[in-house]
């Protein structure tokens, strides 16, 4: 069965600035509602989550760093996460602060962590998607084929363009492209399936019910894998 296991997951990002090291929340990358206070702490919601699912929000922190010392431990973030549990009713909290260490040489300057640019090509492939399906909406369709293949592009020049969540991104993209070619496929098919593929993104839950769409692949759980096998096998006699 598909249980949800958290509700009302709300999670709090408040910048810890220090006396030498100005520090800020300088962007907050997820399509759920975000809020953002006088004291610039973001405050996330999320409705629920299933078992087997996860979120990722994307948080850039800026520092200034250059009164620090090389090998200056340094607080960024606090992190709160609040959610209450569908069994008990029960409210559940956690909390956990993100630090760094000043390095040598000023800003970070290696390899990109392939399961962020994975998350950020997610993030940026909804943007484009949702920009391609206003100017499709509007009649526009060459400038929805323009923003779908800006990101096709851009996706393909990313850290995790070999992998298989970025593969499978680029595909969606195309898939999105075809289904922007003419206005009278658009409207009848087009416009549904671009839709459903932001949501997917944007949640990271597919429920579509085809397993040759991408998005239920990159997002569909054991027990989701499950129902859909049953499914397939019953019949009406």
């Amino acid at each position: 069965l598909l249980s949800v296991v958290a509700e009302k997951i709300q999670i709090l990002v408040k910048p810890l600035t220090t006396a030498g090291a100005p520090c800020r929340v300088a962007t907050v990358a997820t399509h759920f509602p975000v809020e953002q206070a006088p004291d610039g702490t973001f405050t996330v919601r999320v409705k629920d989550l299933y078992a087997e699912e996860k979120r990722d929000i994307l948080v850039t922190i800026a520092v200034d760093t250059s009164k620090c010392e090389v090998g200056q431990a340094l607080p960024l973030a606090h992190i709160a996460l609040a959610y209450q549990n569908p069994s008990t009713q029960a409210s559940v909290e956690r909390e956990a602060v993100i630090q760094t260490v000043v390095a040598d040489g000023g800003a970070y300057s290696g390899p990109v962590n392939e399961q962020v640019d994975e998350q950020l090509a997610r993030y940026k492939a909804v943007e484009a998607m949702k920009v391609a399906q206003k100017c499709a909406d509007e009649g526009d369709l060459k400038g929805a084929r323009l923003a779908l293949d800006k990101q096709v592009a851009a996706t393909a020049a990313m850290r995790c363009a070999n992998s298989a969540f970025g593969q499978g991104i680029a595909e969606e993209l195309r898939s999105a492209l075809k289904d922007a070619e003419n206005e009278s496929h658009y409207r009848e098919v087009g416009q549904k399936r671009m839709a459903m593929k932001q949501s997917a993104h944007a949640q990271q839950r597919s429920n579509a019910i085809d397993m040759m769409e991408q998005n239920c692949q990159m997002y569909t759980t054991s027990a989701k894998r499950s129902m859909r096998k049953k499914g397939s096998a019953f019949s009406f006699k």
